[in-house]
């Protein structure tokens, strides 16, 4: 299929006027009229509480216990133009009582981009460019008296993705939205001792604070706009793509956790990326086409709780100017969708949308009466000028609205609302004592009962611990309720250390953890009692059999997940004498657990309570797979994982003789008499990986000197019926064998070998075993090699001095071209080079890659004007570029999305693809890791604890390295695409590969209008 690339970027490319807000209205619908185009799920109805003047460019609304209307405006959105910043925090009041907030004071303003707020004592926190900020007002005239700064250091990059939502945790601290670009987070100004602590490098995650310690942590992120808890606390939060994300594991589970990293620590509630459907009710123009219909600025996560099991979870969509409800179940330890109660989805309709273009929710809250508040920007354009194309950044709409704002109250009956309005008013609920705050924190309003529990701890009232104790324990009233009254108990409590002259008050956990668990109220009160224990270890000191009992016996599977993960608590902290260590059969019954479920969150939480023994759990884990006849779905991934991590956590312990191979090699032994059950053919392959392991240590010719396991292993390698992940665990296995007859047998294995999946295993084992022929193979089959195995051979040629010096002397003496390694192979073999191979190398970078990216940029533009052929872009895709990027099916997603080019020339295409550093993402930037055992591994960080990262790299590859095993790491503050693919596309090769890019969608289908 040919075409002229010009022609075919100007009918993909969307960018007609008629067909773009250039060609909208330039004001604001008057309030009424956008009122009446909002549609809403049956059983509800909104009522609009504020708009311009009094709310303008509104991101967030708290009510305060007086009724009034706490408004963060966003004025200077999307960047600031003028001197003074302009962001403001107003306060509204509705002083006829009709239910309209129409007089407005301002509290603070000048501020830098403020996003977040939250009551706290006189006045409120608040996020601003990177600080979270207190600005309290001493006299109670509504005006801010002060800034007193409590934490700086977060990133200011972009306006959309600071750090933002300071939100009162139900434990009791602060926690902060990080907003995608991290930063280095320490004590404020306003807060630091004389000797403060160093910044904490926020990477990829969140931060939480604790006031009355002045304790900085880091947790599991990261969050871009929006976190929400449920009643249990369960923490939510979004990012773009994807609308409600739930935190299964934090840090603190991970930091020691020998399996961190088996599974992503969250999971999405909501549905997101290309699996999303939302349904708006306007032409909902989006940057990424692909994104059309989907989430793609999903922001403002809130959650509200239901009843025992369910709760109502709410994501804003800007974009498509609406708000999803969906209805999540508590399935285990996670929320998931109520298929019952979302049904609405299968009509394509959502809980609130408008056909107004201008309708911009990006957040939702409580208002007094316990229904919604949803906070409108109301605006013609919420996409940030830099993620919009060249061309776009200057459009003359992008101010339109910008004097709007709009706040609607949604819930069933908004005369509930105005009598509330109205009893705050007459009587604020800091006016009422401590006893009849306590009655409203069981209230079935969340919003009295939140506002209730913020009152009583800012009065640090421990008066109440014993009566809210005595609340929780009510079995009439809600889990909310309940949970509520347990959770403040708690954190009234803390309030007591370094009290003088008073009887100090620990919450009692133990009647909550002996309770009836059959009912699903006491089972959430029980968790909510084991998260209390999980951050206060001292007060399960004692009650260690409960929790076990718990963790190994209670139906409910997310009792049995926050049991385990008390017990991880205990484990890994010495809170009197000596840490919490599990009994024989107590690892046994969890090993058991593993075979029936196989659930990767259920066996990270058993293994951080096991983290002390994971020799013993190894051991009983191996029992329990090999006697198993069946495996549950899904087990036999696992396993190669849990193996691996479970033997590197037994050798930090355990020196590498003291392991008993020859029982591990007993496992590998196939049987003779009949053909292997699942459970012996996972027992094996996790034997293999276990054996593979411990040998790394290198004491492989004293720990197996007998040939026969030898021999057993090179039987396994050479049977071809073997399932092929133990046949690679054997390959992988007998590439530390020291006998030269294995070596022959992976050189016959490798040159006769005609299976794809084997290639890097067999040229892996025969490199390390081999001396000279391997290294002469590997340099002679380079010139020939397809992509995939050329990013095989290289890391191999890398890990020896002397293939590398073989090598330059291979590019100097023209056996092998430049080129065909490529400059982007050519630059990572640089950077890993070292003397006098390193300058060689470069060199031999220098005549195909020229560093002056513009002249190179100008000598392919001509490119542009051949005629292309998408069918060959395709391979000029997949062969160059499909290691880190996906198209349709072509490819994987390691880089950023580049499956859409609706917006994107066929310059800027060209312009990204051969100066790739011009524009880049931090998220992409490339990091080189170096470990102790001499490997190199390249690619982007996908996750991080405190003691491991999890690198991202080509084709896919994910593998976890913990921080103590890393000898160098280098952020090289480049893009994961090096320059000079130049050297291996030439222009025509260009012109295909851009037509490919700009036309893949349209090649079985008619070109759309839009």
């Amino acid at each position: 299929m040919k075409t002229n690339l010009w022609l075919r970027s100007l009918l993909l490319s969307g960018i007609l006027l008629a067909d773009t807000a250039l060609a909208q209205r330039r004001v604001a619908l008057e309030p009424s009229e956008s009122m009446k185009l909002i549609e809403l799920e049956p059983g509800f109805t909104a009522h609009l509480l504020a708009h311009e003047p009094q709310a303008i460019d509104p991101v967030e609304v708290v009510f305060d216990d007086a009724g009034r209307m706490w408004v963060v405006e966003m004025r200077d959105y999307p960047f600031r133009t003028s001197d003074q910043p302009r962001g403001r925090i107003v306060v509204l009041s509705d002083t006829d009582l009709d239910g309209h907030y129409e007089t407005a004071q301002t509290y603070a303003d000048q501020l830098e981009m403020p996003n977040g707020l939250a009551l706290w004592k006189q006045g409120v926190v608040a996020t601003v460019a990177g600080k979270l900020v207190y600005l309290p007002d001493a006299d109670g005239d509504l005006r801010a008296d002060s800034i007193q700064v409590w934490l700086e250091g977060f990133k200011e990059d972009n306006e959309q993705l600071r750090a933002n939502h300071p939100r009162l945790g139900p434990d009791g601290w602060w926690y902060i939205a990080c907003g995608l670009r991290g930063g280095q987070v320490q004590l404020g100004s306003d807060l630091q001792a004389s000797s403060s602590s160093p910044p904490l490098e926020i990477g990829t995650r969140d931060v939480r604070f604790n006031l009355r310690t002045k304790s900085i942590e880091l947790i599991t992120g990261p969050a871009q706009f929006g976190i929400a808890f449920d009643a249990i606390g369960h923490r939510l939060f979004c990012s773009n793509r994807n609308p409600a994300t739930q935190v299964m594991l934090e840090q603190a589970d991970l930091e020691g956790n020998p399996l961190a990293g088996l599974a992503p620590s969250v999971i999405d509630v909501i549905a997101s990326g290309e699996a999303s459907h939302v349904f708006p009710l306007v032409d909902a123009w989006t940057t990424s086409h692909l994104h059309s219909g989907q989430f793609t600025a999903a922001c403002g996560v809130f959650v509200r709780t239901m009843d025992n099991v369910r709760s109502e979870v709410f994501a804003c969509e800007p974009t498509g100017c609406l708000v999803r409800r969906q209805v999540s179940l508590r399935d285990g330890p996670r929320l998931v969708p109520d298929g019952a109660s979302n049904a609405r989805f299968s009509e394509e309709r959502e809980w609130l949308a408008s056909r107004d273009g201008w309708f911009r929710p990006v957040n939702v809250n409580l208002a007094p009466d316990g229904e919604l508040v949803v906070v409108d920007m109301h605006r013609a354009v919420i996409e940030h000028p830099r993620f919009v194309p060249e061309e776009l950044k200057q459009r003359p709409d992008e101010r339109w609205g910008n004097e709007a704002g709009r706040v609607y109250w949604v819930g069933s009956d908004a005369a509930g609302l105005v009598a509330m309005i109205r009893d705050l008013q007459g009587n604020p609920l800091s006016s009422r004592s401590d006893d009849d705050l306590a009655v409203l924190v069981v209230s079935s309003n969340p919003w009295l009962s939140q506002t209730a529990s913020r009152l009583l701890l800012e009065r640090a009232a421990t008066a109440m611990i014993e009566p809210l104790q005595r609340r929780a324990l009510e079995s009439e009233l809600s889990m909310a309720a309940r949970c509520a009254a347990l959770r403040l108990s708690a954190n009234l409590a803390d309030l007591q250390e370094g009290a003088q002259g008073i009887e100090i008050q620990q919450p009692q956990l133990t009647p909550f953890l002996m309770a009836d668990m059959s009912d699903p109220s006491h089972g959430a009160v029980a968790q909510v009692a084991l998260r209390i224990g999980r951050d206060r270890p001292q007060l399960l000191k004692g009650k260690e059999q409960q929790v076990v009992k718990l963790a190994t016996s209670a139906s409910d599977r997310g009792l049995r997940f926050e049991a385990w993960l008390s017990l991880g608590a205990l484990a890994s902290t010495d809170v009197s004498t000596d840490a919490w260590s599990a009994t024989d059969a107590e690892v046994q019954v969890a090993a058991q657990s593993w075979v029936q479920v196989a659930d990767r969150y259920q066996l990270m939480a058993m293994v951080s309570a096991l983290r002390n023994e994971p020799q013993l759990f190894l051991l009983s884990w191996l029992h329990a797979v090999g006697e198993a006849v069946a495996l549950p779905e899904g087990a036999l991934e696992q396993v190669p994982d849990i193996a691996r991590g479970l033997t590197q956590a037994t050798l930090r312990d355990v020196p590498p003789a003291k392991m008993d191979l020859h029982s591990l090699l007993k496992i590998v032994s196939p049987s003779v008499d009949r053909e292997a059950t699942p459970g012996e053919r996972a027992a094996q392959l996790a034997a293999l990986i276990c054996v593979e392991q411990v040998l790394k240590k290198g004491e492989a010719k004293s720990l197996l000197e007998d040939d026969r396991s030898w021999q057993q292993l090179a039987s396994l390698c050479q049977d071809e019926k073997l399932v092929t992940a133990n046949r690679i665990a054997a390959i992988n296995l007998l590439g530390q064998s020291p006998r030269g007859s294995d070596a022959e047998l992976l050189a016959e294995l490798v040159q006769h070998n005609s299976a794809p999946e084997l290639t890097g295993p067999l040229l892996t084992a025969w490199s390390a075993v081999g001396g000279d022929a391997p290294n002469r193979y590997l340099l002679e089959s380079l010139p020939s090699a397809s992509p995939q195995v050329l990013r095989i051979m290289l890391p191999l040629i890398v890990s020896n001095p002397q293939r590398l010096e073989m090598l330059a002397d291979r590019l100097e003496g023209g056996q092998i071209e430049a080129r065909q390694i490529g400059a982007a192979e050519l630059t990572k073999l640089v950077a890993r080079a070292r003397g006098a191979v390193q300058q060689r190398l470069q060199s031999q970078l220098e005549r195909i890659s020229n560093s002056n990216r513009a002249e190179v940029i100008a000598k392919y533009k001509d490119c542009l004007q051949l005629d292309a052929d998408i069918a060959r872009g395709t391979e000029v895709f997949r062969k160059h570029c499909a290691s880190c990027h996906r198209i349709g099916q072509v490819g994987v997603e390691v880089g950023p999305n580049i499956s859409d080019s609706r917006t994107k020339l066929p310059l800027e295409l060209l312009t990204s693809i051969l100066d790739p550093n011009l524009a880049i993402d931090n998220n992409y930037f490339r990091f080189i890791v170096s470990t102790d055992d001499g490997r190199v591994v390249e690619g982007i960080i996908a996750e991080e604890t405190a003691d491991a990262l999890v690198i991202r790299g080509q084709d896919d590859r994910r593998e976890r390295i913990s921080r103590d095993q890393i000898a160098e790491m280098k952020a090289t503050g480049v893009s994961l695409m090096p320059e000079g693919v130049e050297s291996q596309i030439d222009p025509q090769a260009m012109a295909d590969l851009i037509a490919f890019v700009k036309g893949w969608r349209y090649l079985d289908a008619d070109i759309p209008k839009r």
